[in-house]
């Protein structure tokens, strides 16, 4: 029996058809000369994933039009606004929708960020999904600190009319650290 799950991630969800070779313990079913390869994806006649992205609804944060990039900030305050809340209900449709016309899995596992926004998000997916009846995997919704948004430095808690001045540096040397952020190489 093949085993499969799916797994929404916030920014990405993923479908998984069977556990992939490179999961499983090396055995008699590889050639000794791969028993000593790093790479394992060698060994991988095909990888049987689906991953689909999906963003935060929009935000108190885009509201007050405000950079909120700070986890002593995010994680606590700028949830979803009201356009948010039911921007997410949507797409908590949207992925019931979607995996009800794919009968091969097993379950969804749903990452998100621990931002208050990306939470509150992936909490209303997950609602959807119970709701449907759907297999929610673990139960619930895994909260990941290594999918947090960059630090924006000393452009947090101001305008977002410095994106723009971000994304241009960011074009000219992905390394930077301007104004104290996170830079594109280190995310």
């Amino acid at each position: 029996m093949k085993s499969s799950f799916s797994m929404v991630i916030q920014l990405s969800l993923v479908s998984a058809r069977g556990v992939p070779s490179f999961l499983q313990p090396l055995g008699r079913r590889r050639p000794i000369t791969r028993l000593f390869s790093s790479n394992r994806l060698l060994d991988t006649p095909k990888l049987k994933n689906t991953f689909c992205a999906l963003r935060h609804g929009r935000s108190l944060a885009n509201e007050a039009n405000i950079i909120s990039s700070h986890p002593e900030v995010a994680t606590i305050q700028h949830g979803l606004s009201r356009t948010g809340e039911e921007q997410a209900k949507k797409a908590g449709l949207d992925v019931v929708h979607y995996f009800q016309k794919d009968a091969t899995f097993d379950g969804i596992c749903i990452l998100t960020s621990d931002y208050l926004r990306a939470m509150e998000t992936a909490l209303y997916v997950a609602k959807a999904v119970v709701g449907a009846d759907l297999p929610l995997y673990d139960g619930g919704v895994v909260f990941e600190r290594r999918l947090r948004e960059r630090w924006f430095g000393e452009w947090d808690g101001g305008s977002d009319v410095h994106y723009p001045d971000v994304w241009k540096d960011d074009a000219a040397d992905s390394s930077h650290t301007l104004q104290g952020g996170e830079s594109v190489d280190s995310v």
